[in-house]
């Protein structure tokens, strides 16, 4: 997916590019708020452009981070399963031992399994 971004980021540069290439005369910008004189025609395009991107990045910003702590959150309780887990094979390997040692230091004292002693 990043190199989908990557390369429409890309084409979005070149036609950019080509734009102000191909229009670098001035123009006059008539707005309520006060006119600009001899403006770039390419600079039109790309300021928006790039006020769009910054404010995207911006909008974006918050739920970017906010991804990232509950990743960290999510990795952090995974490691801490993951040791839980361990603690316990570790426990069930010990019993497994115990009993091992249990059976051979009295045969008689503990049954086969699968069968029980009767009462």
């Amino acid at each position: 997916m990043a190199f989908f971004w990557f390369v429409l980021g890309a084409a979005i540069v070149v036609l950019l590019g080509v734009f102000a290439a191909y229009n670098p005369q001035p123009a006059d910008i008539f707005m309520p708020g006060g006119d600009l004189q001899r403006i770039p025609i390419w600079t039109v395009a790309v300021v928006p452009a790039l006020a769009g991107l910054v404010l995207g990045w911006l909008l974006t910003l918050a739920d970017r981070i906010r991804s990232r702590w509950a990743y960290r959150r999510a990795m952090a309780q995974i490691a801490e399963r993951d040791a839980a887990i361990n603690q316990l094979q570790a426990r069930v390997r010990d019993l497994e031992r115990d009993l091992a040692l249990a059976q051979r230091a009295a045969p008689s004292a503990v049954p086969p399994e699968g069968q029980l002693h009767a009462a």
